[in-house]
C-alpha cells in the first residue's frame, strides 16, 4: 500500500508541475491544453481517493476478519459455557433428586426407629407388669405354702393326740355283752 502513495503523491507533484506549465501554454494554445491538465488533474484527485478507500477497504476486511475470528470464539466459549452449564445443572437435579430419596429413606427409618422405640417401652412395661404379677403369685404361693406346713404340724398333733386316745381306749376293759 505505501508504493502506491508515494507513486501517487510524485505523480501529483510532476502532474502539478506539468498542470502548471500546461496552464501557461494554454493561454497560448487554447483551451485543450487546460483541458488536457484538468482532466489529468482529476485522475490523479480520483487515483488517490481510490487508493485511500482501497486501503480502507482492507483495513475494514481485516478489522472484520478479526471481528469474525473474535465472534466465533465468543460463539464456541458461549457454547463450551452452556454445556458446562447443562451438564452442572443435570449433576446438580441428580444430587438433589438423591438427597430427596435420603432425606425420605431417613424419615422412614426414623419412623421405624419411633416405632420400635414404642414398642420396646410397651414391653418393657409389660415385662414390669409380669415381674410385679409373678412376684405377688410367689408371695402368695410362700403363703400357701407357710399355710401348708401349718395344717401339717396341726394334722402331726392331732394325729398324735388321735392315736393316744385309740390307745388309751384299747387299754380300757369294757365289759363285753
Amino acid at each position: 500500500g505505501t508504493p502506491r502513495r508515494e507513486m501517487s503523491s510524485s505523480r501529483h507533484i510532476a502532474l502539478t508541475a506539468i498542470g502548471g506549465a500546461l496552464a501557461a501554454a494554454g493561454a497560448f494554445y487554447g483551451p485543450s491544453a487546460l483541458e488536457v491538465y484538468t482532466a489529468e488533474s482529476s485522475l490523479a484527485t480520483a487515483e488517490r481517493k481510490l487508493a485511500a478507500v482501497k486501503a480502507l477497504a482492507r483495513d475494514d476486511e481485516q478489522n472484520f476478519a478479526k471481528a469474525r475470528s473474535r465472534w466465533s470464539a465468543v460463539t464456541s466459549a458461549f457454547k463450551d459455557a452452556s454445556e458446562r452449564y447443562r451438564r452442572t445443572k443435570e449433576s446438580l437435579d441428580t444430587r438433589l433428586r438423591a438427597l430427596e430419596q435420603a432425606k425420605r429413606a431417613y424419615e422412614d427409618t426414623k419412623r421405624e426407629v419411633d416405632e420400635a422405640a414404642c414398642a420396646l417401652a410397651e414391653a418393657e412395661k409389660d415385662e414390669a407388669e409380669a415381674n410385679l404379677t409373678l412376684a405377688r403369685a410367689r408371695q402368695k404361693l410362700g403363703t400357701h405354702e407357710e399355710a401348708i406346713a401349718q395344717a401339717k404340724v396341726e394334722v402331726q398333733k392331732l394325729t398324735t393326740v388321735a392315736e393316744a386316745a385309740i390307745k388309751k381306749m384299747n387299754a380300757l376293759k369294757l365289759p363285753t355283752f
